[in-house]
Order: structure tokens, then C-alpha cells, then sequence
């Protein structure tokens, strides 16, 4: 129960009778506090959204949300509709100019979006400026709501005016999103519409100078091409422009022919996210200050909120005696980190469980020598989605390995009793990015690592009267955890406890609901 001196959510017009626990004590300190910029670590059954938009109301003035996924922004439209002012990105509205504009028709084509509209290449479009075109429309709306919901993406790319307050949901992406932002990928298809003119190099000034040159001439391309690569290369050019001047880039080619252009100090664009806020708050379950520092800011006040989950209920095992699980493993060592699973699937064989592999071939690997593989689902980047909505329906105690649900996706009670992550989740270092990132930052992969194991393990924890364990079973752990203990949350760090090889735990009494 809220504390008894405070007003009812209802009473400050949300549509809720009573505060979860900590809720109105953790919003009023923020809004109440003079710092700029704030995080708020809040577990799984916090209420996160509740919380913030108790904020919004609280704080006056103009409000911004910001969501990492389509799901999240649906369901804060669901639930406080009627307070929120949604606004999506251009491929959300369709271009109408044909159905304004008839003599202009010959410039579209049908079900075209405004992602890839003639206001994309350059061309004038009198709905643009006027009214009439459903995009812009809702971008010029934005800009005198009081509570706008939206994606980083479109914050990135849109003035809306200042704001009294920034909300960062899903925190502990953003630095992914505005690096997401910042980078630009040239594929092999696209470099049609460059002629096949492009420099020999790497060098940064060489490409943003080869921009300014080419850019006009693509646009030029555009006006009779009517594609969607077409107005992504406009876009990147246009990116590499304005963007490289400041920062330290590099510029990857391969073998195909792609390029890719990144920045590996997002921090220094991190006013774009933040520096049209009075005040941000950053919200997730696994933000920490590196999370911070990582989009620029250094002096954040951060608040961390109990989780309402009881340990015991949520246990992440972790398998003392386990192969250390890496490129290096030989057959052996292989076939022992299959039967470890395998051994822990037996125990618990009458539940869905998820087995967390971090990579595709180490998934295939275990379908093709586990014993357990009639009962396993394995999903590529194709058909997430779909496999994911099999599993969840799916009666029969099925086993989804994957290397891709370590977030944006929930699964409740039985859906999900047990889960295994096969490897701790370091980061691929394989590219030149990421690379110079963890030279520059020797502790960044241990982060990043620490990101995707919590989020990782909460995928089948999502109420306090749900149950889910989860097992840790690759031997990396024990060292890797004394050195990045410190990003991991106190809440997921009561959760952590040891059990042998030789003799795992008991398989908890299947839930009852």
C-alpha cells in the first residue's frame, strides 16, 4: 500500500486507485530534487510507467516519453490514452500528396510512406509546411502537447520544442539507440545509386568530403527512382555531412562491398538526447551509471527501488564445475556444455524453458546433439516472432533456444518456469567498432555483458506470484561476475546463489494458476 499521507493516483487524474509500494515516494524525490538528471532503477513490478507518469503530472510543464519498442509505446497509449499525445516515426503515416496533390500523382506510387516520400529527396511538398500530410501533422502537434509518447529515433530527428521533463524508458538502451542514430550502414544493393564512385579508404575526411559531392547527385537519382534505399542513402550521406565533424568515427569496409560508419564515442552526441530537457530521468531494471556516462552525462543522481519479487521465487544458479564456454572449446568440452543443459531440462522436464546461447551456430549445435531435441524450438533472425508466439501458445513443455529474446519479450507464469544461459553474453568484437569501443574502455564488455544477463534472466519472471529459475552454466561466470558485480543491480544480486555440477537444486513444485 502507497504511503497513507499521499493523494491516490486517481486524484492527480491517472487512471489507477493506489500506488504500488515505494512508487510515491521515489516519483516525489525526483521531481522534488534540483538535479537536471536523474536514474531510476526499478526491477520488474515496479510499475515504472505508473511512476513516471506520476512524474508528468506532478512536474506541469511539457512532458516527452521515450520508448525503445513499438510494444511498449502501444501499451502506454492503452493505458493513459487519453493523457498522451503518440507520435511515431515517418514509415507509421502514409504520404497523401496524390490524394492532395492530383497533378503531383506521377511523383508516388501506392501505399507509399513517408519514409520514403518526395519530401525524402528533396522535393518541396507544399503538405509539408502547410498541413495535409498525417506526418507532419502529428510532428507539429507534438510540439504544443503536454505529454508526447514517441521512439528515440523520432526524438533524434525532430525539434518538438523543450521540454520540462525527459523520460528514458528502457534505459539501459539508449546509448544503443543514439549510436543506432549516429551510424550509418552503406549495403552492396545500395551502391547502385552511387555509380560505383566511392573512396579507397578508411579515412574519415575522405568519405564526408566524397558526401558533399555525391549527395546532390543521388537526390537527382531519387526524383524518378521512388525507392526506399534510395532515401536511406540520401539520409546516410546527409549523416556523414553533418556528423563526422565532431567525435572519433571509423569506417568499416567488407568483403561484399558494404561500408559501415560508426561512431564510437556516442557520448559526445549525447545533447541530442538529453539537452532539450530541464530535467531526464532515465528508467530501467539494469541502468547503472556507466549506462550514463555512455550518452554524456558524468553527475547523475540515481534512486534505486526494491524489487517485489522474493529471491526465492527468481534464483539464478550458477553451475559451479562448468566448461568455460568460447571459440576455443574443442568437441569435448562441447559435447560436456550439451549434457549439462541436458542434464537440467531432464530435471525439469514437464516445463517451457528458454535456453539463452548468445550465438546462432552455438544454438544449432545444441539441437543437433541434445537429447532432449524433439521438444526444442530454435528460431533465426527470420522468424522470431513467429516461433516466439508458437512457444508461448504452445500447451506441451517445449524448449525455445535462442540466441535473441534477452529483452523485448515477457513470458509469464507457464509460459516460461526455467531458462538457461549457455555463455555469459560478452559482446561481439569482431567488428572495428566494437573493437576500438573496448580498447578505449577496457571494462565496456564486461558491461555489456552484464546488460544481457539480467535481461536475460527477468524474460520469465513478471509477477511477484510468478516463479521462473534460472541456470548459469557456462564456467566464465565466477570471474567475470567479481569483475562486473558492480553493474549488476542489488535486486538481481540477491537472486544469485551456487550449486554443483554434480548435484543441481530440486526442480521447484510446478506453478498452480
Amino acid at each position: 500500500m502507497a504511503h497513507i499521507d499521499c493523494p491516490p493516483p486517481s486524484a492527480i487524474g491517472l487512471p489507477y486507485d493506489e500506488w504500488r509500494p515505494g512508487q510515491w515516494e521515489l516519483l516525489t524525490g525526483i521531481v522534488d530534487h534540483p538535479s537536471p538528471h536523474h536514474m531510476l532503477i526499478a526491477p520488474t513490478g515496479f510499475g515504472k510507467s505508473l511512476a513516471y507518469m506520476g512524474m508528468a503530472m506532478l512536474n506541469g510543464g511539457r512532458t516527452v516519453l521515450l520508448t525503445s519498442t513499438k510494444a511498449l509505446q502501444d501499451q502506454l497509449t492503452t493505458d493513459f490514452g487519453h493523457l498522451l499525445y503518440d507520435v511515431r516515426g515517418r514509415s507509421a503515416y502514409p504520404c497523401v500528396l496524390a490524394e492532395a496533390q492530383p497533378q503531383l500523382a506521377y511523383l508516388t506510387r501506392p501505399n507509399m510512406t513517408a519514409a520514403i516520400a518526395p519530401c525524402r529527396w528533396g522535393f518541396e511538398c507544399p503538405l509539408k509546411s502547410a498541413a495535409g500530410c498525417p506526418y507532419f501533422d502529428r510532428v507539429r502537434g507534438a510540439r504544443f502537447a503536454q505529454i508526447v509518447v514517441t521512439n528515440y529515433d523520432f526524438w533524434l530527428y525532430n525539434d518538438i520544442g523543450r521540454v520540462d521533463l525527459l523520460v528514458m524508458d528502457e534505459a539501459h538502451q539508449a546509448p544503443q539507440e543514439l549510436a543506432d542514430f549516429l551510424s550509418f550502414h552503406l549495403t552492396k544493393e545500395q551502391r547502385v545509386y552511387l555509380s560505383g564512385k566511392m573512396p579507397e579508404g578508411e579515412e574519415v575526411e575522405h568519405w564526408r568530403d566524397w558526401a558533399r559531392w555525391m549527395v546532390e547527385k543521388v537526390k537527382d537519382k531519387a526524383k524518378t527512382s521512388k525507392s526506399q534505399q534510395i532515401a536511406e542513402v540520401v539520409q546516410g550521406l546527409e549523416k556523414i555531412i553533418s556528423l563526422t565533424e565532431k567525435g572519433e568515427w571509423v569506417v568499416e569496409r567488407f568483403p561484399d562491398g558494404a561500408v559501415h560508419f560508426d561512431c564510437v564515442n556516442p557520448e559526445a552526441f549525447g545533447s541530442m538526447l538529453w539537452g532539450k530537457a530541464t530535467k531526464s530521468v532515465m528508467v530501467s531494471a539494469t541502468c547503472n551509471t556507466m549506462t550514463a556516462q555512455a550518452i554524456g552525462l558524468s553527475n547523475t543522481k540515481v534512486w534505486e527501488a526494491a524489487s517485489a519479487f522474493p529471491p526465492e521465487r527468481r534464483p539464478v544458479w550458477v553451475v559451479e564445475g562448468g566448461v568455460q564456454v568460447n571459440y576455443r572449446m574443442v568437441e569435448g568440452q562441447k559435447r560436456m556444455w550439451v549434457n549439462l543443459i541436458d542434464r537440467i531440462l531432464s530435471s525439469r522436464a514437464d516445463r517451457k524453458a528458454i535456453v539463452h546461447t548468445t550465438s546462432f551456430e552455438r544454438a544449432k549445435y545444441l539441437l543437433q546433439y541434445s537429447s532432449h531435441s524433439s521438444r526444442l524450438l530454435l528460431n533465426d533472425s527470420f522468424n522470431t516472432r513467429r516461433t516466439v508466439e508458437y512457444f508461448k501458445q504452445a500447451q506441451d513443455p517445449l524448449v525455445l533456444v535462442s540466441p535473441s529474446v534477452t529483452t523485448g519479450y515477457d513470458f509469464p507464469y507457464s509460459q516460461c518456469e526455467l531458462q538457461v544461459i549457455g555463455k555469459v553474453p560478452f559482446p561481439d568484437l569482431r567488428t572495428k567498432a566494437a573493437k576500438v569501443k573496448s580498447e578505449r574502455n577496457r571494462e565496456w564488455a564486461g558491461y555489456m555483458a552484464a546488460q544481457a544477463i539480467v535481461q536475460s534472466s527477468g524474460r520469465g519472471m513478471r509477477a511477484a506470484d510468478d516463479r521462473c529459475e534460472t541456470f548459469v552454466v557456462d564456467g566464465n561466470f565466477g570471474w567475470w561476475y567479481r569483475q562486473n558485480r558492480k553493474y549488476t543491480p542489488k535486486w538481481w544480486q540477491e537472486a544469485v546463489q551456487q550449486c554443483s555440477i554434480g548435484q543441481l537444486p530440486p526442480a521447484p513444485q510446478r506453478l498452480n494458476l
